[in-house]
């Protein structure tokens, strides 16, 4: 029985050896690695920012001027943070871009919908807490579906578009629509179906277009793209609800929330569309 293979040259190594092995030789990315830092700091940053432009936290103009650079900064950064390593470069960077506006949807619904019950509607922490389940219920009915039209055609370019627009428009309604506790559940399962529909497709969509050599870079970034997008969407919304709540009553700034949430699904739709057609 042979226990072990000899190979003389690096060429005669099988390519899945040679592919292991490469890995060794690698040399640091530092223009790679000085645009990661410049956008981890300038995220940082916004999600420290964010917050503090509420009411409660009040800034002074300069200060609220430059938190809003920074986030210019970060959003240009993005883009060229997706195409260090990447050889499918406009696929990748519009998959994070989409990642990120579906988890700043995502987590301002989570966080905040049982807020929004609690002081709009009267309803109990607990209450409030189960009224989230149409929302998850809605997330895994989609999830399913659209995996097993993707399995069906291959074809899942439509998706997330479909699914960020019928987000967009249930956000939309919530910020439009008077206010009844039983409309709130069904249009929060209306979220979850458009919001369910997005990452399984967008994961499978990088993975495929990222191939097995920057599968684990890929995933990386889908990774800070989503945490990155969920943490600023959670600070804008709360933002935007303690800015207006010395204003306004509660409901109605909750309900201007929810437009702002919708605008940015919108932008999501709009993003999803652009994402290059992949064969899957």
């Amino acid at each position: 029985m042979r226990l072990f293979t000899v190979y003389a040259t690096w060429d005669s190594l099988p390519a899945a050896e040679r592919a292991v092995r490469s890995w060794t030789r690698l040399r640091p990315d530092a223009p790679g690695a000085a645009v990661a830092l410049v956008n981890a700091c300038a995220v940082l940053a916004v999600l420290v920012g964010t917050p503090l432009a509420g009411a409660a936290f009040a800034l002074p103009g300069d200060g609220r001027l430059a938190f809003a650079a920074i986030a210019c900064l970060a959003a240009a950064a993005l883009p060229f943070v997706a195409q260090v390593g990447m050889t499918a470069t406009g696929t990748v960077a519009l998959s994070a871009a989409l990642t990120s506006l579906f988890a700043a949807s995502l987590f301002a619904v989570v966080f905040f919908l049982p807020i929004y019950l609690q002081l709009g509607h009267s309803v109990s922490p607990q209450l409030s807490g189960l009224l989230l389940l149409p929302v998850t219920a809605g997330m895994v009915t989609a999830a399913m579906l659209s995996s097993r039209l993707l399995g069906r055609t291959g074809e899942g370019h439509w998706i997330p578009v479909i699914g960020m627009s019928l987000a967009a428009t249930a956000l939309f309604l919530l910020g439009v629509l008077p206010d009844d506790r039983g409309l709130v559940i069904g249009l929060g399962f209306m979220t979850g179906m458009g919001l369910g529909s997005v990452m399984p497709i967008n994961q499978v969509v990088v993975q495929t277009v990222a191939g097995r050599t920057r599968l684990g870079a890929a995933m990386a970034l889908m990774g800070l793209s989503r945490s990155t997008g969920g943490a600023a969407g959670a600070a804008l919304f709360g933002a935007v609800v303690f800015a207006l709540m010395p204003h306004l009553h509660v409901v109605q700034a909750f309900h201007r929330a929810f437009l702002v949430a919708a605008a940015i699904a919108a932008l999501g739709a709009f993003v999803a569309s652009r994402v290059p057609r992949v064969k899957l």
